[in-house]
């Protein structure tokens, strides 16, 4: 993952990331927004590539990253 940090957490914008052997360019944040999971602050993100849609997930006490849900575009 890299990502972009102003002077606080909250400032931390997804820029690209590696899953699997394949890289992903984020071309555009939807939404972000904090969840609390027991004392833990989680920032989400929503983004994509311009073909695929993203879940992050921030952990900001951890410095950790997470993928949360991946889905390409296509309606089911």
């Amino acid at each position: 993952m890299i990502a972009i940090f102003g002077k606080t957490y909250h400032d931390v914008k997804p820029y690209k990331f590696r899953w699997g052997d394949k890289e992903f360019l984020i071309t555009k944040i939807g939404y972000k927004h904090r969840v609390k999971e027991g004392k833990k602050t989680i920032h989400v993100f929503s983004v994509t590539d311009g073909s695929n849609f993203f879940e992050l997930r921030f952990d900001a006490e951890n410095i950790a990253w997470k993928l949360g849900r991946t889905w390409d575009g296509e309606a089911t």
